[in-house]
Parts: C-alpha cells; sequence; structure tokens
C-alpha cells in the first residue's frame, strides 16, 4: 500500500485538530467525576473513548510526516 504524503497546509490543520480532540478529552475526563447519572455517564466514556482513538489515528498520521521533517 503507498502512502500519499500530506501537504503542509493539512499538517497545520491535522495539528489544530489535535489541539481541539485533546482539549475536549481532558474537559470530558474532568467532568466525568461531578456527573451521577448513570446513563450521562456512560455517554461520556463512549465519547472520551472515542476522541482517544481518534487522537491516535491523528497522530499515527502525522508522525510519518514530523519524522521525515527531522530527518531532513
Amino acid at each position: 500500500m503507498q502512502v500519499t504524503p500530506i501537504t503542509p497546509q493539512e499538517t497545520m490543520h491535522l495539528h489544530e485538530i489535535l489541539t481541539l480532540k485533546n482539549t475536549c478529552a481532558i474537559k470530558s475526563a474532568a467532568a466525568r467525576s461531578s456527573i451521577s447519572d448513570p446513563e450521562l455517564k456512560k455517554i461520556l466514556n463512549q465519547d472520551i473513548s472515542n476522541t482517544m482513538r481518534q487522537i491516535q489515528d491523528i497522530q499515527t498520521t502525522l508522525s510519518p510526516t514530523i519524522g521525515c521533517r527531522s530527518e531532513s
């Protein structure tokens, strides 16, 4: 499978999304302790899990780009 390199602009956008996802995950994790409703807590836990998976996906996408820059 051939990997298509991402453009500098796409890299910038992914960094912005990554920052937003990290902020959301931190806020959700902080709010989790103050929630007593089990259904709402379940939804929040699912959201945190999905967000963490998305963060990992973005980091995986960015890692070849970062590796190429550091070798130059």
